[in-house]
């Protein structure tokens, strides 16, 4: 029961560190201490690791509310998988950006289960495009295997839109 009161009190201040848009370290300070004592060890990197995750998580479902608003579809109706591709790009991310990032129309069942985050310490996001856009970088052929780290890429199942929002495939 200890757990669990430590848990959901690192969660509301996850929360607000979100909503108030505070600083890793502040975060760090505000939890650190809790966790260690509840869990016996440090685990200074494991803290660092759930807000980035907690924030990539946040900042990508509100991209993703934005860029399947029925109005931004109409204007904007593709997708591109934009990943930050350096020394620490994943094997996931880089498969889906590699040799061209993986851009389709916004109503293709891919986007369902490959929302990023898809997986710990995940940079990417997704970027709209126009038709015209999509077009000129060149629409991916055939549907990516490549899959998400178990337990992310998922859509937040209270934010479905209406498939009746997307524009037609072309």
């Amino acid at each position: 029961m200890a757990q669990l009161d430590i848990l959901l009190d690192v969660y509301e201040t996850l929360l607000e560190a979100i909503a108030n848009g505070t600083p890793l370290q502040e975060f760090k300070a505000a939890v650190t201490e809790k966790l260690e004592t509840a869990w016996g060890r440090s685990i200074s990197g494991r803290v660092e690791l759930i807000f980035r995750n907690a924030t990539q998580t946040s900042y990508n479902r509100g991209r993703w509310r934005q860029i399947t608003d029925p109005d931004v579809l109409a204007v904007r109706p593709f997708l591109m998988f934009d990943a930050i591709l350096d020394a620490r790009t994943s094997p996931i991310c880089n498969a889906l950006s590699q040799p061209k990032p993986v851009t389709l129309p916004a109503s293709d069942a891919f986007w369902l289960s490959h929302q990023p985050p898809l997986h710990h310490n995940c940079r990417s996001s997704l970027r709209s495009l126009t038709e015209a856009q999509a077009k000129r970088r060149g629409l991916t052929e055939s549907t990516p295997t490549t899959a998400p780290q178990a337990g992310f890429g998922g859509v937040d199942p209270e934010w479905q839109p209406d498939p009746s929002h997307y524009p037609p495939k072309p």
